[in-house]
């Protein structure tokens, strides 16, 4: 091909910058020639040809060689369709030279040069000039230095704190590896590692112990969100089988220019902000680690994020629930992979151009006053020296309930009231004040056990299991199972002692269960042998492992509290029961409106429990005491539950 435009400049630098416009002045003869495998030289009669004529090939059988190093420092070959121009992946080059009747010396020199400063600050226009010494040929080329930087913030325990702490990754981008990150204004994070050119989680080639997943769907994976636009050149991913990835192109909105898109998923959740899913391309996929590289570069704008549909189980990271999770597309709505854990799919794009990128966490512990349930506060972090910051506002919960009873408020010993309180709240060594009823004040301390959810603590292994005997039509109602607040119920955990089905309903009880700890179902039933109960919702689990079990719901359900589980096993699947004289309630069969203790001897308690996003430290043996100046009548006042006490004139 020829061209009139080159000037004193190569016609291939031209090109370069005039891409992905093309404008050929001619074109010179076709030849065509058969090639076999491996080196061909093929000479012709001499012809002339101009300085800056190029060679172009149309390699319909796709049998040419290319050298893949993406060696920077030589031009790369270029995809002509038309008047678009489009650059092999990287800077791939054809096995392809011209033969010539002259000889001449070429090398190639690197060039490296730092600008510290930018005239506007993240954007300039320079020039670089070279020579032959003691000559008057130069040559001058003007190049774009462009800074970017990017950060964002992700809280992942936000609205479900424990202990007041919220703990968050940092995710930063930027073209300096000298720039530092600076968090809340006290802790400064350098970068570290080697440029990489991908938009996503890393891929590693090889994964020991993979975890496999695989549901039908579409899923959108937020963490390859672009930080820039950029030329998108190839995939990565981790197969653990063998079928086809079909990829799209998301375009979401509500992504500011500050605000990441990212942001606006988790604003946004559960429903979705994607305004636009475009088909990109579909790659076939190997067992292990897979890259594929387009033929030619695509463009990606700022904002927009990989979708990918899979036809074969796929390898996840479910090692880091600091940061974001990877979502399945239904409808409307983004549904987490998982609804307590962050999971990702190991799937990036790859781009053309480099950058840095670090994930920076810290955790960081807010002050609540004693009685205050929620809290909201911001967590900032930026570029020091720069404009660039991200704010994050974060929500601090410490849900609570108590308990109390006193054993001798009718016969006070040298007028002592002692009495044993429960205690439940999402900070451990959370201080409770106790209003004695007479102008003064005590605390007693939540020291307790943590729970996810509502039930027992599940074992990892047991020694012997206890079948239930009685099975056939019988409903068994889990009292510890009752939800304390309102909650989302997000799965279930328990130890299953023989394989099979069952089922499991979620009741509204008649006259227990209303959330307060001294209106419990597991108390009340203890006096009383008749409830009704209203359900609300069913499920069906059919596990295939012995010992202990999760199971996940596809997304969270919201519960209020009260409510409480109740357990059939109609099938051959068999949960075992704990028979330990521990502070739990013992589980009841229902038949109709009465209730009947599973074993009249026993205190036994399904293994099994209700998990739910929010997690609290329970503890039941919180012993205080109070030694009264004058005999008479008090109300004691712990939290929001009210207690009158006697106290009695005794003997000193």
């Amino acid at each position: 091909g020829s061209f009139n435009y080159c000037g004193n400049d190569s016609c291939s630098s031209a090109i370069f910058e005039s891409s992905p416009s093309y404008v050929q002045t001619s074109e010179g003869t076709y030849i065509t020639e058969t090639l076999v495998q491996g080196y061909n030289r093929i000479l012709y009669s001499p012809r002339s040809i101009k300085k800056g004529d190029i060679l172009m090939i149309i390699d319909s059988n796709k049998i040419l060689a290319v050298n893949d190093t993406n060696d920077f420092t030589i031009m790369g070959d270029y995809y002509i369709n038309g008047a678009i121009s489009r650059k092999l992946n990287k800077n791939w080059r054809f096995y392809v030279n011209l033969l010539i009747d002259v000889k001449f010396f070429i090398s190639y020199f690197p060039i490296s040069k730092r600008y510290t400063t930018l005239k506007n600050g993240t954007f300039g226009v320079y020039t670089i000039r070279a020579r032959f010494s003691n000559t008057s040929l130069q040559l001058k080329r003007r190049f774009n230095i462009t800074e970017y930087r990017s950060i964002d913030m992700f809280c992942s325990d936000t609205n479900k704190t424990i202990n007041n702490t919220v703990n968050c990754a940092i995710i930063a981008s930027t073209r300096s590896r000298n720039d530092t990150v600076l968090v809340e204004n006290n802790q400064l994070n350098s970068f570290s590692g080697e440029p990489i050119s991908y938009f996503g989680f890393k891929v590693p080639n090889n994964i020991t112990e993979p975890v496999s997943f695989f549901k039908n769907g579409d899923f959108l994976l937020p963490l390859t969100e672009a930080k820039f636009d950029a030329n998108l050149i190839g995939f990565e991913g981790y197969a653990l089988g063998t079928g086809t990835y079909t990829t799209f192109i998301a375009t979401l909105n509500s992504c500011g220019e500050k605000d990441t898109c990212l942001k606006s998923i988790i604003n946004s959740e559960p429903n979705s902000p994607i305004s636009n899913n475009q088909f990109l391309i579909e790659i076939p996929s190997v067992y292990g680690y897979n890259r594929f590289y387009l033929q030619t570069t695509r463009k990606i704008l700022k904002g927009q994020m990989l979708v990918v549909r899979f036809t074969f189980p796929v390898a996840i990271d479910t090692t880091n629930d600091y940061l974001a999770s990877d979502y399945q597309i239904s409808g409307s709505e983004l549904i987490k992979l998982n609804p307590k854990h962050n999971w990702r799919i190991y799937f990036n794009w790859i781009i053309e151009q480099e950058y840095y990128l670090n994930y920076f966490y810290f955790k960081k512990t807010f002050h609540l006053e004693s009685r205050s349930l929620y809290g909201v506060f911001n967590v900032t972090a930026s570029y020091l020296n720069s404009n660039t910051s991200v704010t994050q506002i974060v929500n601090i919960t410490n849900n609570q309930a108590v308990d109390f009873k006193c054993q001798n408020s009718h016969g006070a010993s040298k007028n002592t009231i002692n009495c044993t309180a429960e205690l439940i709240s999402q900070s451990q060594f959370h201080e409770f004040i106790i209003d004695y009823g007479d102008c003064s004040n005590g605390s007693v301390t939540n020291k307790g056990e943590l729970f996810d959810g509502f039930g027992v603590n599940i074992p990892d292994n047991i020694n012997t299991t206890i079948n239930p005997t009685n099975t056939g039509g019988i409903m068994y109602l889990l009292t510890n199972t009752e939800f304390l607040f309102d909650s989302k119920l997000i799965g279930f955990e328990f130890y299953l002692s023989v394989i099979g089905s069952f089922n499991l309903a979620l009741n509204k009880m008649s006259n227990c269960g209303t959330g307060i700890l001294a209106e419990r179902c597991g108390i009340f039933l203890e006096s009383f042998t008749s409830t009704n109960l209203i359900t609300i919702n069913n499920w069906f689990l059919n596990p295939t492992t012995m010992g202990r079990n999760f199971y996940w719901l596809d997304k969270p359900y919201n519960v209020k509290k009260g409510y409480i589980l109740s357990l059939s096993l109609t099938s051959l699947g068999r949960i075992s029961l704990d028979d330990k004289t521990d502070n739990h309630f013992q589980d009841y069969y229902f038949n109709g409106a009465m209730v009947t203790k599973i074993d009249a001897n026993k205190k036994l308690k399904f293994l099994f429990k209700a998990l739910t996003t929010n997690s609290y430290f329970y503890s039941h043996e919180n012993i205080f005491s109070k030694t009264y100046d004058f005999d008479g009548t008090y109300d004691i006042t712990l939290l929001d539950t009210k207690k009158k006490v006697f106290v009695t004139t005794s003997c000193k």
